[in-house]
């Protein structure tokens, strides 16, 4: 009868560590996961399907999203960088291009919407979402013309006519894989009148 409980309580002992051993197991795995997302998360944007729900035109500005400021700031400061004068003249970059989209006395007759942006978080135009470097001292802006589509166009009063969104490429500065580097990306540019 003794060697029954003996039996029986080892039998349980053993239960038990398997489920100690299971769950630690399990914690290890998820602790490694969590690890590995933080890691790819400091390297390049990971957050997807957040950046689609709440960022327009595929330019996030929310704080409210992750973003290594501390580690751009930090490659900022290495002296072998050539970033920083580069960087410092990025703020009139997109004027200088978006100025010529149409000649000074010409007055369009689709109306626009323009709007100063500071990205954290942008997709290239190959689709991918990348970090762009806007920190408190290099700062990169982006002065985007959105087609206004209130009745207060004339456009859509002339023949069989509508407003036209344009895009133009544009440069900047971005961190990704522990370092810095340019890539290009699409933003609204104007508004043109198209027959259909």
């Amino acid at each position: 009868m003794a060697f029954i409980y003996i039996f029986l309580g080892t039998l349980a002992l053993m239960q038990e560590i398997a489920y100690i051993t299971e769950a630690s197991i399990r914690y290890q795995s998820n602790s490694a996961k969590i690890d590995n997302e933080l890691k790819l998360r400091d390297m390049r944007p990971i957050y997807e399907e957040e950046y689609q729900k709440k960022c327009s035109d595929n330019i996030c500005e929310m704080p409210d999203f992750y973003y290594p400021k501390e580690i751009i700031e930090n490659l900022l400061k290495s002296p072998s960088s050539i970033f920083k004068t580069l960087v410092n003249n990025s703020k009139q970059f997109p004027d200088a291009v978006l100025q010529s989209r149409t000649p000074s006395k010409e007055e369009n007759i689709c109306r626009n919407i323009d709007r100063y942006r500071s990205p954290i978080i942008m997709r290239n135009t190959n689709n991918h979402w990348k970090y762009i470097v806007n920190v408190d001292k290099h700062k990169q802006w982006l002065l985007t013309y959105s087609c206004d589509d209130s009745e207060l166009n004339y456009c859509n009063k002339i023949f069989k006519s509508q407003c036209q969104q344009l895009y133009t490429k544009i440069n900047l500065m971005i961190y990704e894989n522990n370092q810095l580097d340019y890539d290009i990306f699409w933003i609204k540019s104007g508004c043109k009148c198209s027959c259909k």
